[in-house]
């Protein structure tokens, strides 16, 4: 195909020749079908990224709950296997100040006992 157009280069000329004068319009097509799924694929993205922060600030949310479980069986079993512990613990939960002072204990298991 011979160059009767200044304005037309080589190039052009040769896709031209080898695709017929439909090319342009062809890859005008196909470049905006590219482009339809790029900004498709970049939406996605976006949903997929807001999705992993909403999990991400989820899995932090329950592994605080976790560490928080695991310290109060942790501090559950000290009180339990350490005797020292657990009579601080009683007496202080049956003393005078505790929320069952031994008195009041003592009074009902009596009152129980006389009925």
């Amino acid at each position: 195909m011979t160059n009767d157009l200044p304005c037309i280069s080589p190039q052009s000329l040769e896709v031209l020749s080898r695709l017929g004068p439909e090319a342009p319009r062809k890859f005008n097509t196909y470049a905006c079908a590219i482009e339809d799924m790029l900004l498709e694929s970049l939406e996605h993205q976006k949903r997929q990224a807001a999705k992993l922060q909403e999990n991400s600030l989820w899995i932090k949310e329950a592994q605080t709950w976790i560490h928080a479980a695991e310290r109060e069986r942790q501090a559950l079993r000290a009180l339990l296997t350490d005797p020292d512990e657990l009579l601080r613990y009683v007496i202080g939960f049956f003393g005078a100040d505790g929320p069952y002072p031994g008195r009041v204990v003592l009074t009902r298991l009596a009152e129980m006992q006389r009925s």
